[in-house]
């Protein structure tokens, strides 16, 4: 299994990142999980990426940061697609 990101619906609010955060330490801070989010200000552009910590919010019925996302940017993919 594995998150799917779509440029086209991130806002680059970094609520996935914020909802990672706490699913690994209990806290909400940025930097603090799995995910990082970037928005250039200046152009619009964002960028996501997830690093080898996550664990795909185990124990959980789905990940956080899917759960979380306001834009549904994000979901999971099943198998080898």
């Amino acid at each position: 299994m594995k998150i799917l990101w779509f440029p086209e619906k991130c806002y680059g609010c970094r609520a996935c990142e914020l909802a990672c955060s706490f699913h690994h330490h209990g806290t909400f801070s940025p930097g603090g999980g799995s995910i990082r989010a970037f928005k250039n200000h200046e152009t619009g552009e964002i960028h996501w990426k997830r690093d080898g910590t996550c664990d795909l919010c185990r124990g959980e019925e789905r990940p956080w940061c899917i759960h979380f996302c306001s834009y549904q940017a994000l979901e999971m993919q099943d198998g080898e697609k």
